[in-house]
């Protein structure tokens, strides 16, 4: 999944069903399917819970992803849950804006430990 395995370990261990959207390596490099992430959706999806840069395989959504994704949550007035614990660390793709900048539903994730 394009989140760190502890996240979503954490929602299963206190009974949370969670439904797992796996990245898949693709021509060029790994690649997050958004329309496989719509039909996860059920009715009562309350988030999305990802980390970008994506630990450890280093995947990062281009921007245009990531609006997707944003409208993808917007959409379904879901909370999009962002571990962004090595924001900055781009990879050759460009810096992102933090969810909480463009979405109203999201929270962020940020330590000092890994800077």
């Amino acid at each position: 999944t394009p989140a760190y395995q502890s996240l979503y370990a954490i929602a299963e261990s206190r009974g949370l069903e969670v439904s797992r959207w796996e990245l898949k390596d693709g021509k060029t490099g790994w690649e997050a399917d958004l329309t496989q992430l719509k039909g996860l959706i059920e009715p009562n999806t309350k988030a999305v819970v990802v980390n970008c840069p994506h630990n450890p395989t280093g995947f990062q959504f281009s921007r245009e992803q990531f609006d997707t994704l944003v409208e993808i949550c917007r959409a379904s007035s879901l909370i999009l849950f962002c571990d962004e614990v090595y924001y900055g660390l781009d990879l050759g793709h460009g810096v992102l804006p933090r969810a909480v900048d463009i979405y109203e539903k999201a929270i962020c994730l940020g330590v000092v430990s890994k800077a």
